[in-house]
């Protein structure tokens, strides 16, 4: 009897760990988003944010707000990775799916 309640012990022990290294059905679009967003295949249009009044004026960006605006167009692209991994992770799959959809169109991935 120990022998069986050790077996079962280890046998649940190997499924939860199974389970929990399980990838939810919206893991491969979440990847594949990412890659797109850290190799540089997504559209530049995707990365774009109102016109300031110096651009307005004509003036040229400087390599600090040039810098900047990569800066924060790297934080936008992490903050819905994060979200859409923290949705598929929670088991929320078709908020997952709509988020990763959102952010294709938003940062012009195809």
């Amino acid at each position: 009897m120990k022998l069986f309640s050790t077996a079962l012990i280890v046998l649940m022990g190997t499924g939860i760990v199974a389970h929990q290294a399980h990838a939810g059905p919206c893991s491969k679009q979440i990847a594949e988003l990412e890659t797109a967003l850290r190799d540089g295949s997504a559209s530049p249009s995707g990365f774009t944010a109102n016109q300031s009044i110096g651009a307005q004026l004509s003036h040229q960006p400087t390599p600090s707000t040039v810098e900047r605006a990569r800066e924060e167009a790297a934080a936008q692209a992490d903050e819905v990775l994060m979200k859409a991994k923290e949705l598929d992770a929670t088991g929320q799959h078709a908020e997952c799916m709509r988020a990763v959809k959102d952010a294709r169109v938003r940062f012009g991935v195809e």
